[in-house]
């Protein structure tokens, strides 16, 4: 009777779909104002269990053909900031001028992450989550 118990429990953990946590949600946005100036608003969300005492980035602009044509690096939260709680959204922006005409789209990608109490740095991919760099 145990062993029915044991697979009928076991069988019913491991047919349950698993979906891959990701410790953190980036949402960029831009926004025209004064008919000449973009400002790129970059907002990222922790979700992770931990919170966050460095996050660094670059936000990269791609052109209609796919090429890069600038990188901006960007620190989110620096060592002098209070701590990026978990389950709380920060977000910080940069303004450059606007070219009419011109598409442009904009990613930011996570460069290194240190959380609370840990001296590794990180990075992150949306693919494969958190990397040790360090």
């Amino acid at each position: 009777m145990r062993k029915l118990l044991f697979f009928c429990f076991s069988s019913i953990l491991l047919c349950q779909p698993t979906t891959p946590h990701h410790p953190l949600s980036i949402d960029v946005r831009t926004k025209l104002f004064q008919d000449d100036l973009l400002k790129i608003v970059v907002q990222v969300e922790n979700t992770s269990d931990r919170n966050i005492e460095y996050l660094e980035g670059f936000l990269t602009e791609i052109d209609a053909t796919g090429s890069m044509t600038k990188e901006i690096r960007m620190q989110i939260v620096q060592p002098s900031d209070a701590l990026f709680a978990s389950n709380s959204i920060l977000s910080d922006s940069h303004t450059m001028p606007y070219k009419e005409h011109q598409f442009s789209k904009f990613l930011f990608h996570i460069n290194k992450i240190r959380f609370q109490g840990d001296y590794r740095l990180y990075t992150y991919h949306p693919a494969v989550g958190l990397i040790r760099i360090d």
